[in-house]
């Protein structure tokens, strides 16, 4: 649903997609093809009283199957407004006639004084593409990269929409200074010749073959796979730094890469796990029921800020997390219950969202406090308070405190479930933005970013 509302919002709009309005000319005629795109439509003679209302011409008035409304006024190629009605009325309360004479003088004075930027700033972003593939040999050609990429960056569409001989030369209107500036920051990314690139994809995305636009980040990646209700993939690659066309970073922090698609060496689907495989095989194993009944244990009073950052939705994901690599790989029952227990409890000392090595500390002393006793044999609690205590700290403290606090015997199988908990811990990062998967320590963690950014989605 989500995804359908946003492309009927948002979908681009070339001329193909306009129907004139003249080409209904009988209610008969109205009501048929109305039903046909779920729209109301009336005959034209009716469309030519209300124009003649708002003095603008009934041959640039439009229908068609996108968008909300079920008319648009559309003046070639700069002008496209949506019409929200099909009375008086209605076009009236919504100041139609203002809204379309605004933009149309706004277009014809960004025209005359050769503003380029002012026009595409005014036009509706479905058509700006359309417009720019118009206008692009009359544009100054210092204006030409700038609007591109402007054009580019305000939709939501892909560079299939504009013409292929532009996305061949237009990489030539950018500035000596600007490829350099392109070369400085994909030196300060990397001191190697290549650089990995991630793209997320789904059933709507370009092919890769086809793909200009890729990312740095791997969560960026994962966030446009999982975008709406699809379960997409990651697709990896490698581009030599002399074949980055660009490298743009936005306000929301998205680090792309446009690059040509026969640039792109080494693709590859990433192995993630997906919710929709890992759930029904939880369930199957029985392992949901296990997590419902830890989870039954929380209690909120335990967390200065329970429905924060590090609060009760974070620990039954981390809980889930535990459970999933667990099974994954093949712990037993016994360990398995210690990472559970360390799951429910681990971030209860927390006193703020910021860094602090030392929660873990203050959480197994607050479970004192509180009289909390998990009901494991004394030396698998004591392996508990272990890993909550040290979860914080970075694995070079983490070996050093083991070294000098647990027992010899002991310090073999505490490292090994404190590296798991940490990877259950670091996958709900996600919900930061800042999962680095270098630091995952399992393989089978480096297999769940993906399933983590579903989960998140689906346990807040």
């Amino acid at each position: 649903m989500t995804s359908s509302l946003f492309r009927l919002v948002n979908d681009i709009i070339v001329p193909k997609d306009l129907i004139p309005a003249s080409s209904i000319q009988t209610k008969e005629e109205a009501d048929y093809y109305g039903g046909l795109i779920g729209k109301t439509l009336i005959p034209f003679d009716e469309i030519c009283d209300l124009m003649k209302h708002m003095d603008l011409s009934s041959e640039k008035v439009y229908f068609s199957t996108k968008g909300v409304s079920s008319y648009y006024y559309y003046d070639a190629p700069a002008v496209l407004v949506e019409m929200f009605g099909a009375g008086e009325r209605e076009l009236d309360l919504l100041d139609t006639s203002e809204r379309i004479h605004q933009a149309l003088r706004a277009a014809n004075e960004s025209v005359l004084e050769g503003d380029y930027k002012r026009l595409f700033m005014h036009a509706d972003n479905r058509i700006r593409i359309h417009l720019y593939n118009c206008l692009f040999d009359q544009i100054p050609a210092d204006q030409r990269y700038d609007l591109f990429l402007e054009v580019y960056q305000s939709g939501e569409y892909g560079f299939g929409h504009f013409r292929p001989d532009i996305l061949e030369h237009v990489w030539d209107d950018q500035t000596e200074r600007y490829k350099e500036q392109i070369k400085e920051k994909l030196d300060a990314l990397s001191s190697g010749n290549e650089i990995t690139v991630y793209r997320g994809h789904t059933s709507r995305s370009t092919s890769p073959e086809k793909a200009y636009s890729w990312t740095t980040s791997l969560h960026t990646a994962l966030f446009f796979s999982n975008r709406f209700e699809e379960e997409g993939d990651v697709l990896k690659g490698v581009v030599k730094k002399q074949h980055v066309l660009d490298y743009v970073k936005d306000e929301g922090g998205e680090e792309e890469v446009l690059v040509h698609p026969d640039s792109v060496c080494n693709r590859m689907t990433m192995p993630l796990l997906k919710a929709s495989e890992e759930i029904p095989h939880l369930e199957e194993m029985g392992l949901v029921d296990v997590y419902h009944d830890y989870g039954s244990e929380l209690e909120e009073e335990w967390f200065k800020d329970p429905y924060g950052t590090h609060g009760v939705l974070h620990t039954k994901r981390v809980l889930l997390h535990v459970l999933s690599l667990s099974e994954a790989l093949q712990l037993s029952e016994d360990d398995q219950s210690i990472l559970c227990e360390a799951a429910l409890y681990h971030d209860i000392g927390r006193t703020h969202d910021g860094v602090d090595s030392e929660h873990g500390r203050k959480s197994v002393e607050k479970m004192k406090e509180l009289g909390i006793t998990p009901g494991l044999p004394i030396e698998s609690e004591q392996i508990m308070a272990h890993i909550i205590t040290y979860h914080a700290y970075s694995d070079e403290e983490t070996d050093q405190l083991i070294q000098n606090e647990v027992e010899e015997e002991w310090q073999d199988k505490t490292k090994e479930l404190l590296h798991i908990f940490k990877d259950a811990d670091g996958l709900d990062r996600v919900r930061l933005g800042d999962l680095d998967v270098a630091q995952l320590r399992t393989k089978e963690a480096v297999e769940r970013p993906s399933f983590a950014l579903q989960l998140y989605r689906g346990i807040r």
